[in-house]
């Protein structure tokens, strides 16, 4: 009888939770139709609510005003002649801007004559007026490179891109070639009359898992599969690689296959499954490994750069060589190529230096690249046939351009700053915090020069902390007023981004995940212990992946932070809506932070699930979260989710911006740079009232 009736109760609490569980899901699930006239009209009614709030923020109108003064003081200064942003594709220089493409001589280029007289624009597509598209990129037929392929997107939807297939040398699309609506599709040219094609035709928000031979007059749905993936959750992508293509079936990311698609067959290749970059220069390939790559035949280490010829590897080679290896200190973080060099960047401690490597004679040979150095270097185009490439290099304060010229000189031809700032006048240190398990966390620190700290400076911080990405110092805009007024900037170089190398980042993926956390929070409190600022003066904001960083790091401490910035964040991690796929939705993103169909990865991850962690009678401080119902990368429900839940739980200090025009983390609003502003300076800014008052 007992037992019986400890299976009741035990029944009994499981349909609870489980109802539970079900109803909080229904509660919100309505919220995940995008464009649904109910729910535009809920979103309009708290859009109204936040603007409301934010028309009461005295401050607001001054830094309107103060912005349109700062983006008036911006200055290009240009050093001789200037070049205008272009990639070599065979005998042309090509650029492609978001509302018009030009390909012009590359002799004409380098004379730099003006692109105009030979651009196209977007209107020349002739697709459906109605949305503001435009260009991604140009696909040429490397027989013939009248033949394009146009990829356009819808504005803000860059994982979407529809094709129009277009004649260069006469300059109009052609009626009866190769179109395809926005989707997830990737393409390259067969010969002159067939393509191949990666899209997936039943759902366009879905991963393509079908590999088909498209040819020009027949309709898509008659293409010729000639592979398709094993199974659901799989990603097909067509890469080129000098003259050979590539597929890459990605299952998640991290684990992928590679196959060289030749003669309509699909040829798998030896490489380890979380190849991070592949290039080819002098005939030889390079591999960029993220992890430890050990065989019979050798071991090399993480982050890695090993080489073998590309035509015998091809042909089944397996006898790689190390080209260079990360340590600690020495970093190799990303890659770029030409035809016959190899440009790679090197982190130390988070500052830049880049690396010519090139292959003569059997053997590579390496240069250090002296000037440009700083923080922030990185190559922004290649003209691969002539061995030039752009280089940027930023700071906090602005950015200049480089070239490196066909004979090896590098010269600087652009610089962008603003006048309003004066570098002289400021300082950038960087620090190091101690996280939870003992690891030293570098963080940037920007303010005045002079600046006494009297542990009361109201900071506010960002980082990211994900997909191996290194966060390295960029220009910090209208942010400069709040440094002007007494505040400071702080970036944050945490675990799960690539600042270290790859066991940095996969120090903090799936269920490490915490670890990227307590460093975030490691820094906030380095500030606070060395007396530079205290608890409440903190406020800090991130987007996507970036908010679910800031969103956790307020869950966890919320006495710590006093306002909190969200841009489309990744706050509800089960969240799935009717226009994407549980399949495209594990694929992309289990391999960093988990599959939350698996109950054992689901557990891990419920607790870093902001949606789901959230609590009643806490001291949250105020959260500002912007979305847009134009990203295609963060559905806008996750943002609306988090909001809903927050004011059912009873917080009042909680607002939310969407809009329908914008992008990824970013909303349409022409004040949203000062709103941003406005919410810190009322939430944390101790001087709030003097600088209200022109006092301070």
């Amino acid at each position: 009888m007992n037992n019986y009736l400890f299976f009741l109760t035990a029944l009994f609490i499981y349909q609870f939770a489980f109802s539970q569980k079900i109803n909080e899901a229904d509660q919100y699930e309505w919220m995940g139709a995008r464009h649904s006239p109910e729910v535009i009209e809920w979103v309009e009614q708290q859009n109204t609510k936040s603007l409301d709030y934010f028309d009461s923020v005295e401050l607001l109108n001054d830094l309107e005003k103060w912005k349109t003064k700062f983006d008036k003081k911006y200055d290009w200064k240009t050093f001789g002649k200037f070049l205008t942003s272009a990639e070599q594709v065979g005998p042309y220089a090509e650029g492609v801007t978001s509302k018009s493409w030009f390909r012009m001589p590359f002799e004409a280029y380098l004379k730099g004559t003006s692109p105009r007289s030979y651009a196209t624009d977007i209107e020349a597509l002739k697709i459906d007026s109605t949305e503001d598209w435009s260009f991604d990129r140009v696909e040429s037929n490397p027989n013939n490179y009248d033949q394009c392929l146009v990829f356009y997107e819808k504005k803000g939807h860059v994982s979407h891109q529809g094709i129009v297939e277009f004649d260069s040398k006469n300059k109009h699309r052609l009626e009866s070639g190769f179109e395809l609506p926005p989707a997830r599709t990737t393409a390259k040219w067969r010969d002159e009359a067939s393509i191949y094609i990666c899209t997936n035709l039943e759902n366009p928000f879905r991963s393509a898992s079908k590999l088909r031979i498209w040819k020009r007059g027949h309709p898509i749905e008659l293409a010729a599969v000639i592979y398709e993936a094993p199974d659901p959750y799989t990603t097909l992508e067509l890469l080129s690689l000098n003259e050979a293509l590539l597929i890459k079936e990605q299952r998640k990311a991290y684990d992928d296959s590679w196959y060289h698609l030749k003669d309509d067959h699909l040829n798998p290749l030896f490489l380890p499954k979380d190849v991070k970059d592949l290039a080819v220069v002098s005939g030889q390939l390079i591999v960029h490994l993220r992890s430890r790559w050990k065989t019979e035949d050798f071991d090399f280490k993480p982050s890695s750069l090993i080489t073998i010829n590309f035509e015998s590897f091809l042909e089944g080679d397996r006898s790689f060589q190390l080209l260079a290896e990360s340590s600690k200190t020495f970093v190799l973080d990303e890659i770029w190529n030409t035809n016959e060099l190899l440009i790679l960047r090197v982190l130390k401690d988070v500052q830049s230096t880049l690396f010519e490597w090139t292959f003569s004679g059997g053997q590579w040979t390496s240069k250090e690249i002296k000037n440009p150095g700083g923080w922030n270097i990185f190559v922004t185009k290649v003209q691969k046939e002539s061995n030039r490439y752009l280089i940027r290099q930023q700071d906090f304060f602005g950015r200049k351009l480089f070239l490196r010229e066909e004979n090896g000189t590098i010269t600087k031809y652009a610089e962008r700053i603003n006048k309003m700032i004066k570098p002289s006048a400021y300082e950038v240190k960087q620090q190091f915090a101690t996280s939870k398990d003992g690891t030293q966390v570098p963080y940037f620190l920007v303010h005045k020069k002079g600046l006494k700290p009297d542990g009361n400076i109201p900071v506010m911080m960002t980082a990211y902390g994900g997909w191996g990405r290194s966060m390295l110092p960029s220009p910090l805009g209208a942010r400069w007023r709040w440094i002007m007024d007494g505040g400071a900037c702080v970036l944050a170089n945490i675990r799960a981004g690539g600042e270290y190398g790859n066991e940095w980042h996969y120090a903090a993926i799936k269920s490490k995940r915490q670890h990227a956390y307590d460093d975030f929070y490691a820094v906030a409190q380095d500030l606070i212990d060395s007396g530079f600022s205290r608890e409440g003066r903190i406020g800090i904001h991130g987007g996507s992946n970036g908010g679910l960083l800031v969103a956790n790091a307020f869950i966890q401490h919320p006495s710590t932070f006093g306002a909190v910035l969200i841009r489309s964040g990744s706050l509800k991690l089960d969240d799935v809506t009717a226009e994407e796929s549980i399949y495209s939705m594990v694929g992309t993103v289990s391999g960093e932070r988990g599959d939350f169909t698996n109950p054992e990865e689901w557990a891990y991850m419920k607790k870093i699930s902001p949606f789901h962690v959230l609590e009643k009678d806490r001291p949250y401080p105020p959260v500002l979260l912007l979305s847009s119902r134009n990203d295609g990368i963060s559905h806008p429900s996750r943002s609306r989710k988090f909001y809903a839940k927050m004011t059912d739980l009873g917080y009042e200090k909680v607002y939310l911006l969407e809009t329908a025009g914008g992008r990824h983390g970013f909303t349409d609003l022409d004040n949203e740079t000062a709103i941003d502003l406005a919410f810190f300076y009322k939430n944390i800014h101790p001087k709030y009232e003097e600088i209200l008052k022109g006092k301070f």
